[in-house]
C-alpha cells in the first residue's frame, strides 16, 4: 500500500480493477519448451473465462444445494448463503454456454446476435450481422462475445447466439427456472479472458513460476486449467 487517505465512500467487494497473481507450480512432469509454448499461446489469445472451482464450494457442495434449494427442499433463511447458492447456480449456467462455444469453435468469435462487450468495461451492444470491423476488433481485444449471467427477462443476444443459449439452459431447467423466479436480472459476461502482463521462468527442474494480471471477477484457477 502506497498511500492511505479517508474517503466517503465505502470500499465495497468487488470495486477494484483486478488482481495480479505469482504462483509457484511444482513437480511437474511435462516437457518445460511445451509449458513455454502454451503459455505463449495464452498470452496471446486469452482463455476461456470459466468461473473457477471454488465458486461451487467444496466438491460443488454450493450446486448441490442451490439445487436443493431452487426446488424447495432446502429452505435457506440467510441472506448471503442464498446468495451465495444463486450465484453458483447462474456461473453454472454461464459456464455450460461457454463449454458449448468452447466445443463449437465460436468462444472467441463474433456471431450474428451477438451481445458484444467492450474491454475494461460492462458496457455492451447487439450486432445482429458481424462484419470485417467486428471480427478485426474481437481479434485486437477490443471487444468480446458473451455469455449469460441468467435472470429475469428476455435474452439480450439474439440470432443462433439465442438459440443455443436456449438450448444449453434447457438441459439445466432447475437452474434456468429458478434464476427467472429468484428475480436476478438477466447480465452478460465475457466469454474471452485477457491475460495481461504474463512471464513464465522455471527456477528449478519440474518448478515453474507463473506470473500475470487478470480484471476482476476472473479466476486464475482457470488459466491454470487451460496451461497444464
Amino acid at each position: 500500500v502506497l498511500n492511505a487517505t479517508r474517503h466517503s465512500r465505502k470500499l465495497r467487494r468487488g470495486a477494484l480493477s483486478g488482481n495480479v497473481f505469482r504462483v509457484v507450480i511444482r513437480d511437474l512432469d511435462g516437457e518445460p519448451a511445451e509449458l513455454a509454448v502454451r503459455f505463449q499461446h495464452i498470452a496471446a489469445t486469452g482463455v476461456p473465462n470459466y468461473f473457477g472451482e471454488q465458486r461451487f464450494g467444496r466438491e460443488a457442495g454450493n450446486l448441490e444445494r442451490a439445487e436443493a434449494m431452487l426446488r424447495g427442499a432446502l429452505k435457506v433463511r440467510d441472506r448471503h448463503q442464498r446468495g451465495l447458492y444463486l450465484s453458483a447456480a447462474r456461473s453454472a449456467l454461464f459456464n455450460a454456454v461457454l463449454a458449448r462455444r468452447v466445443v463449437e469453435g465460436t468462444w472467441n468469435q463474433p456471431l450474428p446476435g451477438e451481445v458484444l462487450m467492450l474491454d475494461g468495461s460492462h458496457s455492451s451492444f447487439v450486432v445482429d450481422e458481424v462484419d470485417e470491423t467486428l471480427r478485426q476488433r474481437v481479434a485486437a481485444f477490443d471487444l468480446h462475445p458473451t455469455g449469460p449471467l441468467w435472470g429475469a427477462g428476455e435474452l439480450r443476444s439474439g440470432g443462433p447466439v439465442r438459440e443455443l443459449e436456449e438450448e444449453v439452459a434447457a438441459t439445466l431447467p432447475i437452474f434456468r427456472d429458478g434464476l427467472m423466479a429468484a428475480g436476478l436480472d438477466q447480465e452478460r459476461r465475457a466469454l474471452r479472458l485477457v491475460v495481461r502482463d504474463a512471464r513464465l521462468e522455471f527456477s528449478e527442474p519440474r518448478v515453474a513460476v507463473v506470473a500475470f494480471k487478470l480484471p476482476a471477477g476472473a479466476y486464475a484457477t482457470t488459466v491454470l486449467r487451460e496451461l497444464i
